[in-house]
């Protein structure tokens, strides 16, 4: 069999490929292309709607600086969610940036204040995320890709979201074994934070003594040892205070039942052949029964007959 035709398409094919990789690698430095996406959140705490959160993706091999992000409404109008000018922000290559915003008072045009209305509905307006960078404005037309499987759970109600759940004592969680933090106030004024957990009375947790089992028992029994070795001078410290971990976690765990479930593992056709259907069917039956509630004589604030 002759193989020169196939050696000849993949001599051709070899330059061809190399100058695809180099159009690729030129696009990937050249130009700007970011993608990005907004929140619009409502808040009890003000009037007007207002732009909670803006994520902007860098999908190019070079920086960008960024010197303001906008929300364009209109032709004309822009609404100006943060200024960089004095400090402009670095998008790294291939990097994404979340930025938070917080409720506002009211929104101002020169020195005139502006009616929100409907400023920020995305069914009446066109909104647009606007970016001004290092080469000018750049209107953001596509958004962020993600995936999230709670749309997963209102299409097929088999679907579960298991979330991990920490209690967090000064910004950092401990772990379900941690029983006490002890804070400790040295005469420098600097604050120290010392998780004790369940065994703890099994190894040396300080240098010079060890926690017994009984001081482990309550909040006030270890303050006591620790008070008492602070007074022999053992413990060299301004202040003791203990914080009971079980006591600050009691709220949280009033969310949950108190008994864990076992899951139950679903097979592929279970979960992709009945799966949609039961979620079908219950999403019916809700919906008769909201129909159904719409039409009682509660609903329409009569009294039934007798």
């Amino acid at each position: 069999m002759d193989y020169s035709f196939l050696k000849d398409v993949l001599a051709a094919s070899i330059p061809c490929f190399a100058v695809y990789l180099g159009i690729q690698r030129y696009m990937l430095k050249s130009g700007i292309y970011l993608r990005g996406e907004f929140s619009i959140s409502s808040s009890s705490f003000c009037e007007s709607s207002y732009v909670s959160r803006v994520a902007i993706e860098n999908l190019k091999d070079k920086s960008v600086s960024i010197f303001a992000i906008y929300i364009k409404i209109y032709p004309n109008y822009y609404i100006l969610i943060e200024d960089f000018e004095r400090d402009p922000v670095i998008l790294k290559p291939f990097e994404t940036i979340k930025r938070e915003y917080e409720p506002l008072d009211f929104y101002g045009l020169n020195s005139k204040k502006v009616r929100a209305g409907d400023l920020l509905d995305r069914r009446k307006n066109k909104i647009r995320l606007v970016i001004s960078t290092s080469q000018g404005k750049y209107t953001i037309r596509k958004s962020i890709r993600r995936w999230n499987p709670v749309m997963m759970v209102f299409r097929n109600h088999m679907t579960g979201l298991i979330r991990p759940i920490r209690y967090r004592f000064e910004g950092k969680s401990y772990g379900s074994n941690a029983k006490y933090i002890i804070q400790f106030t040295t005469s420098s004024g600097d604050l120290n934070l010392i998780p004790v957990y369940k065994e703890d009375y099994n190894i040396k947790k300080f240098k010079n003594f060890s926690l017994s089992k009984e001081s482990l028992d309550s909040r006030s029994n270890l303050e006591a040892l620790l008070n008492e070795k602070r007074t022999e001078g053992i413990l060299s410290v301004e202040s003791i205070k203990v914080h009971d971990l079980s006591e600050m976690k009691q709220g949280m765990d009033d969310l949950y039942d108190p008994e864990p479930i076992e899951l139950s593992k679903v097979g592929w056709i279970h979960y992709y052949v009945l799966g949609p259907i039961v979620t079908r069917l219950s999403d019916l039956k809700l919906k008769r029964e909201n129909l159904a509630r719409e039409k009682s004589p509660e609903k329409k604030g009569t009294m039934p007959l007798p």
